[in-house]
């Protein structure tokens, strides 16, 4: 309808097809964050020298139950990521709310 109306290829794409895309661009985007944690927390396991990564070494050669603590501080914070962007989106995108 836009380009009945006189719209150009640059306006059809900005303030049509853009905002319709938003909201699936929106959910791809917390998908690969959530595959980019995946490689985080594979990163720290492989070894590092400082941050998480190091302490859950230490953790390996000093105690187990320190070495899940720190796992389960990961899983934690990846959810809370995770719930961030869910929540980015229903403010960013309410028409998107299943009733």
């Amino acid at each position: 309808m836009s380009v009945t109306k006189g719209a150009s290829q640059s306006q059809l794409v900005f303030h049509v097809l853009f905002p319709v895309a938003a909201a699936d661009i929106w959910d791809h985007l917390r998908g690969v964050y959530g595959v980019g944690f995946g490689w985080i927390i594979m990163a720290e396991l492989i070894g590092a020298d400082e941050g998480l990564g190091k302490l859950l070494h230490t953790c390996d050669i000093k105690s187990r139950p320190g070495y899940f603590a720190v796992i389960v501080v990961i899983v934690v914070l990846a959810f809370l990521c995770d719930q961030l962007w869910r929540w980015g989106a229903r403010v960013l995108f309410p028409y998107r709310q299943r009733s």
